[in-house]
């Protein structure tokens, strides 16, 4: 690299894959950020704060998106010339069916990885909460389906995209009933996304299943689970930010680079836990309920 600038194609690359890491940490820091917004008061039941849950899977799964994208961009063949170095991640155009599971591997494998990523990754996931406490989490491992739901890793991540798509459009109860039924009409039957609530078991599983019921007077305008909740949020931004990473350091690794991982990665103390006192400029004294979730770490790749 001289004066700064890439020289090699191998050096054009890893400027390039840099910055689409960089903004998705700058992205995902965005929902972490809400997460601990909504941290600075303790409340119960229907209240204003209830609304950042919302934000932070729209934000969460966005970034996944981003993340998808700027990846594929980056690695696309091309020479290296000025218009490749000025090259910046959120450049791009992109579309709902590319941030599922499937068509994000297909395009990932096409230059960034060593084959299709969700038959390799290794996760794991909520499938219950209490409170901001994640429960009943399963190791999920390229496409078994976990223990407790019986759901694959392109099952969970697709939920969760389905989730988003719904909130952006406010159509969440109409997920709720879609979700419900099975190869019937409205119900899920596209190829390319499947059918992300069949469980193995042979029980429909939907892992953002609300006991909201809302406070409206007439009974059919009840929301009837059709909310999202604290739990149910940080268990989205739980799996993104775990299956972001795992790429980072998959993509680094992968077609004979030999990156150093550390380079990109997301940081290692959103998988604890608790955040360290000095997150986010707190101090002692502001110290309060810096976490983004209870319960027990997430999986973090070796590099």
């Amino acid at each position: 690299m001289i004066g700064g600038m890439p020289e090699t194609a191998d050096e054009l690359l890893r400027m390039r894959f840099s910055r689409a890491a960089g903004a998705a940490r700058d992205n995902l820091g965005a929902a972490v950020d809400l997460v601990l917004v909504h941290n600075e008061t303790v409340v119960r039941g229907r209240q204003p704060r209830a609304t950042l849950n919302r934000a932070i899977v729209m934000m969460t799964i966005g970034a996944w998106g981003r993340f998808v994208i700027d990846t594929h961009r980056a690695f696309k063949p091309s020479g290296i010339d000025k218009k490749d170095r000025q090259w910046y991640p959120g450049s791009d155009r992109s579309g709902d069916r590319e941030w599922y599971a499937h068509r994000a591997a297909q395009l990932l494998s096409e230059m960034a990885t060593d084959g299709q990523f969700h038959e390799r990754i290794h996760v794991c996931a909520a499938t219950d909460w209490a409170g901001v406490e994640l429960k009943r989490m399963e190791d999920l491992t390229g496409e078994a389906p976990g223990q407790w739901s019986q759901l694959t890793f392109s099952q969970h991540l697709n939920q969760w995209i389905n989730l988003r798509n719904a909130l952006a459009h406010g159509s969440v109860r109409h997920l709720v009933s879609r979700a419900k039924r099975a190869g019937k009409a409205g119900g899920w039957t596209d190829p390319v996304i499947g059918d992300p609530y069949a469980s193995a078991s042979g029980e429909r599983y939907r892992l953002w299943q609300s006991d909201a019921v809302g406070n409206a007077t007439q009974e059919a305008m009840k929301l009837d689970g059709a909310t999202v909740q604290a739990g149910s949020a940080r268990n989205c931004l739980a799996l993104i930010v775990q299956t972001v990473d795992w790429l980072m350091v998959d993509v680094a690794q992968a077609r004979g680079r030999n990156w150093e991982p550390e380079e990109f990665r997301l940081p290692a103390s959103w998988f604890e836990p608790g955040l360290p006192e000095e997150f986010r400029g707190a101090t002692r004294d502001g110290y309060a309920h810096w976490s983004l979730w209870g319960g027990r770490k997430l999986y973090r790749r070796e590099s």
